[in-house]
């Protein structure tokens, strides 16, 4: 069943500094770890998926990931400290990860977050 959360609050997103993907070329693989900190007197993004109703941990952040994308033979493997996720070959490796650069800017990642539905996943 899904269940749609609306925001808690409209939140300004220069409040909020975006994700850092890492990628690994030779296991085709993607993390994004979860940060808590403050970083140049913003907020990490784990605070703005709690503003629609996520955790902002790995398994949350895989429930946006998701809900925004349409990948073929992905495993993700995330975990309460980070997202990670792996995929099959080259060419697809570099088309999710493409994709995935819009969590890099919090304008595109609060977009994602806003239109994901909230399922429990793991925790």
């Amino acid at each position: 069943m899904f269940y749609w959360i609306r925001p808690l609050a409209n939140p300004d997103i220069t409040e909020y500094y975006p994700p850092i993907i890492y990628s690994d070329e030779t296991y085709f693989s993607i993390t994004i770890p979860v940060e808590i900190d403050l970083k140049d007197d913003k907020r990490s993004f784990t605070e703005l998926f709690n503003a629609y109703g996520f955790s902002g941990n790995g398994p949350s952040i895989e429930q946006v990931v998701r809900a925004n994308t349409h990948f073929a033979s992905v495993q993700f493997d995330s975990e309460g400290d980070a997202f990670v996720m792996y995929t099959s070959n080259e060419e697809q490796y570099l088309s999710v990860l493409n994709e995935l650069r819009c969590m890099e800017e919090i304008a595109c990642l609060k977009k994602w977050v806003k239109t994901a539905r909230w399922v429990l996943i793991k925790e």
